[in-house]
């Protein structure tokens, strides 16, 4: 079978990408490995192939390293802003992500020109990736693993000799402690902005980010796996909520202000701040009923806050 014809009946190239597009065929310059990922679409657009090969220039740069490209890019769901999420396994330093950044940001300069899209690095050593693919539904390895695309066509073994299985349950744990984390983060943030007077692009993508990692947070207590999204309104009806906020507003930012629609004339940021402590209060009483824990009691956490009635609208 032809490689064109195996990707057309929903197969994947894994190794070496050197691929064309051609009237909705393909075209490929190497041998590949081939693996199966699904009914093809061709209203879709293809793998992101400036990706594809921003990740393979990073294969060999780190010695026993294994690098994966997944996110949107390696999924076809990919857009002009979508970031470039690159997966490295078997980073085994306490290095700083950004020390891996450099690289990944001349491999993309290479492909997409002086202004490449974001790159997002993720390291895992093979044991925390293995505990994440084998024991997590949502965690980033896990992710990775169902949906990445493998640069040598070699995935890590996901058990090793002499290695100890985690407990199940702690990962999934910490998967929920990570997102509401985040979401108390993004709230303060938000609150932040307000208080110093910001009434900026920052302040709305702070919103709808901890909106975000809140209802991801419930997904993750009601033991599924939550769709690797932004979209408010579809991830509010996974949790099958109603919620105050403006979430058409906020999905306009949803990119960061890097990326953010124009100003909307007009932005009630007390009515903003206060219809999403609403909607996180909401949520965080179903994430307690699932589990017991009190989100708004956690260590760091600020608890709700509810801004007073101010004439300040409209953005900067």
């Amino acid at each position: 079978m032809s490689f064109s014809r195996e990707l057309a009946l929903g197969y994947r190239a894994v190794s070496p990408v050197l691929c064309v597009l051609d009237q909705g065929a393909v075209r490929v310059r190497y041998n590949v490995m081939m693996v199966r990922v699904g009914p093809w679409d061709r209203n879709r657009p293809a793998p992101d192939l400036r990706a594809l090969r921003t990740a393979r220039a990073l294969q060999g740069v780190w010695a026993d390293t294994t690098v994966i490209l997944f996110g949107s890019r390696a999924r076809r769901d990919w857009n002009d802003y979508s970031d470039v999420d690159l997966m490295l396994v078997g980073i085994e330093t306490t290095r700083r992500v950004a020390a891996y950044l450099p690289p990944a940001y001349r491999a993309a300069c290479q492909e997409y020109g002086p202004n490449p899209p974001a790159i997002d690095v993720k390291c895992l050593s093979r044991q925390d990736f293995r505990e994440q693919v084998i024991y997590s539904r949502n965690r980033i390895g896990a992710v990775a693993y169902r949906e990445g695309i493998v640069m040598d066509g070699y995935m890590p073994p996901l058990r090793e000799p002499g290695s100890r299985d985690p407990h199940p349950e702690n990962s999934e744990r910490m998967e929920l402690e990570e997102r509401l984390t985040d979401a108390h983060l993004l709230y303060d943030d938000m609150h932040m902005c307000l208080d110093n007077g910001r009434y900026t692009k920052n302040c709305v993508f702070h919103a709808h980010q901890a909106l975000e990692h809140g209802l991801k947070a419930l997904i993750v207590a009601q033991e599924r796996a939550y769709p690797r999204i932004h979209a408010l309104t579809q991830l509010a009806k996974e949790c099958r909520l109603e919620l105050q906020s403006d979430l058409q507003l906020l999905a306009e930012y949803a990119g960061g202000p890097r990326y953010a629609a124009p100003p909307f004339p007009s932005i009630d940021f007390i009515q903003l701040a206060n219809a999403l402590t609403d909607d996180l209060t909401v949520v965080f009483q179903h994430i307690n009923e699932r589990t017991g824990m009190n989100p708004w009691a956690m260590e760091h956490a600020s608890g709700p806050r509810y801004r007073p009635a101010s004439p300040r609208s409209g953005m900067e």
